[in-house]
């Protein structure tokens, strides 16, 4: 099953764990027609994942570059994902996103016979959306079951294992006996040529017959007569089902695939089309999957009528019955359905955790202890990552993947050369109470952390290296607090914000950057304040896409180029900073960007001191722009700011230079001892000029040019 763990699943550990090339080989989970499948640990982030590998030039080889090519076409949220694959010591590989939930297959039998209409929609909705984009990129999946179906813990169902797939446009298949699942497979899987994207859609729709039913369809030759309609026949008493759904789940399971739905498309049409149920008080899917953001879980073996877990914190109910054995199934009346969870509802936490003791000590199982160590780990608030072996691990990857949400991983001194992926909320922080050196994160190729999660913190690490080849740290989501850490020497930019995140970055230093310190894009925003950024190649904050942060009291010296960018179409607010030898201008506008750039100090800029132009507009309030190379302000190519109450001094030519069909209302400015004038404006621009104060500048103290 490429792609998932379940928890509870049978997991055998290998004696001992292998190395393949970056991955660590946790345990052999499967094998079938696409090769040998493991559960493994990315070592470059840390990442938890599934690989698949196969020797070259086998069957099974074959079967897994066909599904390497089906996931390289494709990115659906309710398909498996594709991290990598390649060849390595003999064999070819693709390793996938592990999934956390469960399959259909493992869902209690009274789970699965309380679904009604609106739970089943809620099933193929999604599912039909991936497989249309499975057949569009001319596949199929070859062996649609309830073990390839897994709800995540939030409900949403993913498609896994394409093994079997089958490649229409190159007439490449799979194992024809391999992937047969019985009672899940088209009648016309033994022909090749016959096959379609009806064969997907009946294999579909007789798993939809064996989640009410209870059993998989029989395909024998009874199974052709003419008007035969399984699904009504089996369900048409039903309340839960409307007899158009009915219909329309037969028409999935028609003998021939030509009287069956032409499309994924067509079928999720038919079916979103029929008539609601009498009844519509089914469970959702996140009811049946057992999700809760909020708690933890250990997962028990699956009997048929065993819930999949038992939740263990204390805002959480427990599924278990005060008698001490498990809580009544679900029956197929929703309405028992209803008043069973609630009566599951008022049993202690404390017994929950009990009976699972109970139950691990009575069944003997050799998964016990590892059901103990992943409690011990998802109970663990506290953690230590010592690279010399005296923590809890030894790399800060495998603590990421250990450690629960809101855990805090404390790390001693030390040189850690990883490139870490943070998908959930943690706090990394160096152990302050040591004074042996830094914490120092250094990866040998590629970025040291793409932050991915809704918060968390970093503090008081160091970060340095870098290929040239991307940021040091890549904010992708959410609100994470970055402060009081050292970034650089590194070779690229250090920090890029994206995809509309908001960290807080506060009090690091930002020192001898091959590039920008940072980066704000594709509408992301955030607080950026008290930071210390010194010797950047580039810009030493760019800010574009959109971005709308708040930039205020940092200190930036010696910038390659400028000391603030704000370009195309950015806004934000940018106050109080500190901006001094700049190569470039010290802030720099353009694009049509709109910010608020108020009570700056703008020292040494080696071109102007504020540079706006290219359609920029945006208010610039009671700046000190001091001794620039060129004009202190320069307004050209069409932009029209608002420039008020600044302070421009001292520049080696003009104070205040419109021209370029600039426009704009320059108001109450202190312009003086500017070695050009005090302000000249170009002819035909719509500069509006008020109470500007204009002292010891060259004379005349406004000049306009005419042409």
């Amino acid at each position: 099953m490429a792609g998932m763990i379940e928890r509870g699943a049978s997991q055998a550990m290998p004696a001992d764990r292998q190395e393949f090339g970056d991955f660590l080989l946790l345990e052999r989970i499967g094998e079938g027609p696409g090769g040998v499948t493991y559960r493994a640990l990315d070592q470059r982030d840390g990442r938890r994942v599934i690989l698949r590998q196969a020797g070259l030039n086998s069957p099974e080889s074959a079967a897994l570059r066909r599904e390497e090519r089906l996931l390289q076409s494709l990115r659906h949220q309710n398909l498996v994902q594709l991290l990598d694959s390649g060849d390595r010591d003999g064999h070819a590989f693709i390793v996938l996103a592990e999934e956390d939930g469960l399959s259909l297959e493992r869902l209690p039998a009274a789970w699965r016979a309380s679904m009604g209409q609106h739970t089943l929609i809620e099933l193929l909705e999604p599912l039909l959306s991936a497989i249309e984009s499975v057949h569009q990129a001319g596949f199929l999946h070859g062996d649609i079951s309830p073990r390839n179906i897994l709800l995540r813990r939030d409900g949403t169902p993913v498609l896994l294992d394409f093994a079997s797939a089958v490649d229409l446009d190159a007439g490449e298949h799979g194992d024809e006996e391999a992937a047969a699942t019985p009672g899940f497979t088209a009648p016309e899987r033994g022909d090749p040529s016959l096959q379609g994207p009806g064969s997907d859609l009946f294999a579909l729709s007789a798993v939809v017959y064996w989640l009410i039913v209870g059993h998989p369809i029989e395909t024998t030759a009874g199974y052709t007569a003419a008007g035969f309609a399984p699904f009504s026949k089996a369900a048409g008493g039903d309340k839960r089902f409307s007899p158009s759904f009915l219909a329309a789940v037969d028409a999935a399971l028609a003998p021939a695939i030509g009287d069956r739905p032409a499309s994924a498309e067509d079928w999720r049409t038919a079916l979103l089309s029929a008539d609601p149920a009498e009844r519509g008080d089914s469970p959702s899917l996140a009811e049946l999957s057992g999700a809760s953001r909020e708690a933890s879980e250990i997962d028990l073996p699956q009997a048929d009528d065993v819930p999949p877990t038992i939740l263990l914190r204390p805002e959480e109910r427990s599924r278990l019955s005060l008698a001490g054995g498990f809580a009544p199934a679900l029956r197929s009346d929703p309405a028992l359905a209803a008043a069973s969870r609630m009566e599951a509802r008022r049993a202690a936490p404390g017994i929950a955790l009990a009976a699972v003791l109970i139950v691990l000590a009575a069944s003997g199982m050799a998964g016990g202890w590892w059901y103990w160590t992943w409690y011990r780990d998802a109970s663990k608030l506290d953690w230590l990552v010592d690279a010399a072996g005296g923590g809890d691990t030894a790399t800060l990857g495998e603590a990421i993947s250990r450690a629960p949400d809101g855990a805090t991983i404390s790390i001693r001194a030390g040189v850690y050369a990883e490139s870490l992926v943070i998908e959930r909320p943690l706090h990394l922080q160096a152990l302050t109470e040591e004074a042996s050196g830094e914490v120092v994160i250094s990866p040998t190729g590629g970025r040291c952390l793409l932050l991915d999660a809704p918060s968390g913190s970093l503090r008081g690490l160091a970060f340095e290296g870098g290929d040239g080849k991307g940021p040091c740290l890549e904010v992708k989501s959410g609100g994470m607090e970055i402060a009081g850490n050292r970034l650089g020497p590194w070779a690229g930019s250090a920090l890029l914000v994206r995809d509309g995140a908001a960290p807080l970055i506060r009090d690091n230093q930002f020192l001898d950057i091959e590039g920008s310190a940072m980066v704000f894009d594709e509408g992301s925003g955030g607080i950026v304040e008290g930071n210390q950024i010194q010797r950047t190649s580039k810009s030493a904050i760019r800010v574009r896409a959109g971005a709308d942060p708040t930039v205020r009291g940092n200190e930036i010296s010696q910038a390659g180029q400028a000391g603030l960018l704000i370009e195309q179409g950015a806004k934000g607010r940018f106050d109080e900073n500190q901006i001094v030898g700049s190569q470039a201008s010290g802030i720099e506008v353009r694009g049509g960007a709109t910010p608020r750039v108020s009570a700056n100090r703008i020292e040494d800029a080696g071109q102007a001191g504020l540079f706006i132009h290219e359609g920029a507009r945006g208010e610039y309030l009671d700046n000190m722009i001091l001794r620039s190379k060129l004009s202190g302000v320069v307004v050209t190519g069409g932009a029209a700011p608002l420039v008020t109450g600044n302070e421009i001094a001292d520049g080696e030519q003009h104070g205040l230079l419109i021209v370029g069909g600039a426009g704009g209302r320059f108001a109450e400015n202190r312009i003086r001892g500017n070695k050009g004038h005090g302000v000249v404006l170009g002819g035909g621009q719509k500069a509006e000029l008020e109470h500007n104060e204009l002292e010891d500048n060259r004379t005349p103290q406004v000049r306009r040019i005419t042409q």
